[in-house]
């Protein structure tokens, strides 16, 4: 992330996070433009619409503005050609909001 211009939520670690209180304060207080999920073992099955319901985030800019993407964890955790396609993932998506104005 760091390669295209993204930061983690700081007080966030890398690996897991503390708790959920803390997770969604977090994220609520970087206030981030957009945001990227990428949920570990869900493969297809991580949608964006499941942090558009976190209560917690509905004044977050990346919420408000319709900004979350989903990519699969595996392209951004397996080394190899798994990890390029994932930095080609994030680097579309980047592009596209950019591309819109939107960062």
């Amino acid at each position: 992330m760091r390669c295209i211009g993204g930061i983690r939520a700081p007080g966030l670690k890398w690996a897991g996070l503390s708790t959920k209180a803390r997770r969604l304060a977090g994220v609520r207080g970087t206030a981030p433009e957009a945001m990227v999920l990428a949920w570990a073992a869900t493969g297809a099955k991580a949608q964006a619409r499941q942090a558009y319901g976190v209560a917690a985030w509905q004044e977050v800019p990346a919420i408000r503005e319709r900004r979350v993407f989903v990519v699969r964890d595996e392209l951004l955790n397996t080394p190899g050609p798994p990890l390029i396609a994932g930095a080609k993932e994030l680097w579309r998506i980047v592009r596209g909001i950019a591309g819109a104005g939107k960062v």
